[in-house]
C-alpha cells in the first residue's frame, strides 16, 4: 500500500486512512443522489425538445416547397453588400442560381419581418447566430437540409 501524504507533506498513518475513503465515498453518494434524480427529470423535457425541434425543421422544409416548389427554388442565398462578395455574387452566382434560389440580402435584414418574414424564419433556424455571410441553405423536399458555408 501506498502512504497517503497530506498538504504538509507527512504521511497520513495506515490506520486512520479508512476515514478517507469512508468520506469519499459519502461524497460520491451523496453526489450521485442528487444528479441522478435531476438527470431522470431532465430527461423527457430534452426529449420532447429535440422531437418539438425535428417537427419545426420538417413543417419549415415542406412550408418552404409548398410556397417555392412549384417555381422550382430550392435554395435559399444569403449575401450581404459587403465589399468583398456583393459585387462578385451579384455578377456571378445570382445569374447562375437566381431560377432555383430564393434570395436574402443580409445587409436588408431589419426589413425582413415585413417582407420575407418565413424565409428569414428558415434562416435563424438552419444558419445560426454566426459565421453564415454568404450561405446557402439547400432545402430538397425529403431528406436533410444542408447549410453551405461560403465565408
Amino acid at each position: 500500500m501506498s502512504a497517503v501524504t497530506l498538504p504538509n507533506g507527512e504521511a497520513l498513518p495506515a490506520k486512520e486512512r479508512w476515514w478517507t475513503n469512508l468520506v469519499g465515498s459519502a461524497i460520491a453518494v451523496v453526489l450521485l443522489a442528487v444528479a441522478l434524480p435531476v438527470l431522470l427529470l431532465a430527461l423527457p423535457f430534452l426529449a420532447i425538445g429535440a422531437w418539438l425541434d425535428h417537427r419545426k425543421r420538417r413543417r419549415l422544409q415542406r412550408e418552404f416547397h409548398r410556397r417555392w416548389g412549384a417555381s422550382g427554388k430550392r435554395l435559399l442565398l444569403v449575401y450581404s453588400n459587403s465589399p468583398h462578395w456583393q459585387a462578385y455574387i451579384e455578377a456571378h452566382w445570382l445569374s447562375q442560381i437566381a431560377r432555383v434560389a430564393v434570395v436574402l440580402n443580409w445587409s436588408e435584414r431589419s426589413r425582413w419581418s415585413e417582407q420575407h418574414p418565413f424565409e428569414a424564419e428558415i434562416f435563424r433556424q438552419w444558419a445560426g447566430d454566426r459565421e453564415f455571410n454568404p450561405l446557402v441553405i439547400v432545402i430538397p423536399e425529403r431528406g436533410p437540409v444542408w447549410v453551405i458555408r461560403l465565408w
